[in-house]
């Protein structure tokens, strides 16, 4: 039997592959319809003054919701880095 290890060997390059190929407004507009809004609006509201990290930012919309200029985004994704 395979290991866990063996069995997720590559699905990392597999999910990175789908991102590349996604159109970031289309993944912002699935993100809004699905409600996740609302939960931005509300991690908005907890964040403190300071410097925000956002990790897998994808189009920026944690950073566009919180109205700051404080906020670094990391994505893997190229075309997620330049939409936002």
């Amino acid at each position: 039997m395979a290991s866990l290890p063996d069995k997720l060997h590559g699905v990392s390059d597999q999910l990175r592959s789908w991102w590349l190929r996604s159109d970031p407004a289309e993944l912002d507009r699935a993100t809004i319809a699905s409600g996740r809004s609302k939960v931005l609006a509300h991690v908005s509201k907890l964040l403190g003054a300071g410097l925000v990290l956002d990790l897998g930012c994808g189009p920026g919309l944690l950073a566009k919701q919180a109205g700051r200029r404080d906020v670094v985004g990391v994505d893997m994704s190229p075309a997620m880095l330049c939409a936002a």
